[in-house]
């Protein structure tokens, strides 16, 4: 009877192996033909908006850091500098800025925020903070004829606070996040699995 016992808690315990194995065969993941730079080779116009405010659009994102790994990986880090951002405010367009942003993207689709983010409108003189955040949903990526991933974001449940005026007041759980990239490692291939 004992044989028997410890046979059965083997046979279970091969079987959580093997499930625990496909699961993580199944998983999606990037995968460098090098280890090297990433850099944007074209972007959509990039639009956050958060649930009180108007919508604040970006015409130009640009990797300022990030590192692919050769060989295959769950997700990557980059750190994204936005530039021609501006607020359309009763039919008038004002500049904003936008600070630098640290994102962990993970083949998964899902999107990590690493640090805080201001977005600024000095003419309306306020200020909507993005604080850090995990798991927001979602991106999806697509591989590219030329070796490139495409990033299509269209993140939802987004927590920012608005200091007030044209920039919403309080608490929000509802911002969005919509642009689409091309993204390449600079001398090699990436792809997504």
């Amino acid at each position: 009877m004992k044989r028997l016992k410890i046979l059965c808690l083997a046979v279970v315990a091969v079987l959580a192996l093997g499930l625990t194995a496909a699961a993580s065969a199944s998983a999606h993941e990037f995968e460098a033909s090098k280890s090297g730079k990433l850099k944007r080779v074209s972007n959509t116009t990039q639009i956050f908006t958060a649930s009180s405010s108007h919508a604040v659009e970006c015409s130009t994102d640009e990797i300022a850091k990030g590192e692919a790994k050769e060989g295959k990986q769950e997700s990557v880090l980059v750190e994204v500098e936005y530039s021609g951002c501006h607020v359309v405010v009763f039919g008038f367009s004002f500049n904003a800025t936008v600070s630098l942003a640290q994102y962990l993207f993970l083949a998964s689709g899902l999107v990590h925020l690493e640090n805080l983010v201001k977005i600024s409108v000095p003419i309306a003189g306020c200020e909507i903070s993005v604080p850090a955040q995990n798991n927001l949903e979602s991106v999806t990526y697509l591989n590219t004829p030329a070796k490139d991933i495409t990033l299509d974001a269209n993140v939802t449940g987004i927590v920012s606070t608005g200091s007030g005026g044209e920039c919403g007041s309080g608490l929000s759980s509802t911002g969005t996040y919509t642009g689409q990239t091309v993204t390449s490692l600079e001398g090699g291939e990436i792809k997504w699995k």
